[in-house]
């Protein structure tokens, strides 16, 4: 039974070897297509530039609790397309305020 269990282990190690060596091949073959990808056409805008406030700002979720769902931008609150359509007295409580 000892002998069973080490040859699976073997096998097991062997599969989990060959399976990471695939991925590392595959993923290696992908990236000079993605540097052209990345680097082609204009820069990034700035508004979407690392350190952005902005970027940060639209991808906020929506802030009622217990929702997912990302959030539609300062112009709706942040609130989502299902949450956007509230009553205006419960959209307030959700309403996110800037910090001061």
């Amino acid at each position: 039974m000892d002998e069973i269990k080490e040859l699976f282990r073997a096998l097991g190690q062997e599969m989990g070897e060959a399976l990471a060596e695939s991925l590392v091949q595959a993923v290696r073959a992908q990236i000079p297509r993605l540097k052209e990808e990345v680097t082609a056409g204009s820069p990034a805008p700035k508004a979407l530039s690392r350190g952005s406030k902005v970027s940060i700002a639209l991808t906020r979720p929506c802030p009622v609790p217990g929702c997912g769902r990302p959030g539609r931008g300062p112009r709706f609150s942040f609130l989502c397309e299902v949450h956007r359509e509230l009553p205006a007295a419960e959209r307030e409580k959700y309403r996110v305020r800037p910090k001061r």
